[in-house]
């Protein structure tokens, strides 16, 4: 049988790479409850998500924890009732992580400009910079996982880039 497909945070484990932990709170404005007006208070932290940075010559794991925010008198309110919170309309508010270069991706916008960089400017095949990839450190990102980065990267935002630069160059 197969082994097991290992999570992202057994990866940052086996890397030994530092982890800086980034706590995203509300802002100021929006810490006050809808229902009453209350100030809410903060009652939990979630993991949001991780990112890779790289700065070289090192490699940075970012981890974006969001701060959860709850509105006591309202939680009382709902306490003396018997109403389930969620029937109240009452839920936590949370703090969201920055939106990722592509979304559902680990990778950030300095590891995808160093990738691209590496492939295309500098013509290295992709499993020659998976190879470099693992020798500094980093995850074992698999082939085509990179590929689908690099090729996302260049529809997302340089096809429009290049588009419009053939609409000048042409008129």
């Amino acid at each position: 049988t197969r082994k097991p497909k290992s999570t992202l945070k057994e990866m940052i484990e086996r890397m030994g790479i530092d982890v800086e932990k980034v706590v995203r709170e509300l802002d100021e404005d929006k810490r006050f409850c809808e229902y009453c007006g209350h100030e809410l208070i903060p009652f939990g932290e979630k993991h949001l998500r991780y990112e890779l940075k790289v700065e070289l010559p090192r490699l940075r794991v970012i981890e974006y924890v969001g701060v959860t925010y709850g509105c006591p008198d309202c939680h009382a309110k709902a306490a003396d009732s018997d109403t389930p919170l969620s029937e109240c309309g009452l839920s936590p508010v949370q703090a969201e992580a920055p939106k990722p270069l592509l979304p559902g991706s680990w990778a950030s916008s300095s590891f995808l400009a160093m990738a691209i960089a590496f492939k295309i400017l500098y013509q290295i095949p992709t499993n020659l910079l998976i190879t470099m990839f693992r020798e500094m450190g980093m995850f074992s990102v698999s082939s085509g996982t990179l590929c689908s980065w690099i090729i996302s990267v260049s529809q997302v935002y340089f096809a429009p880039l290049f588009a419009r630069l053939s609409q000048i160059l042409l008129a």
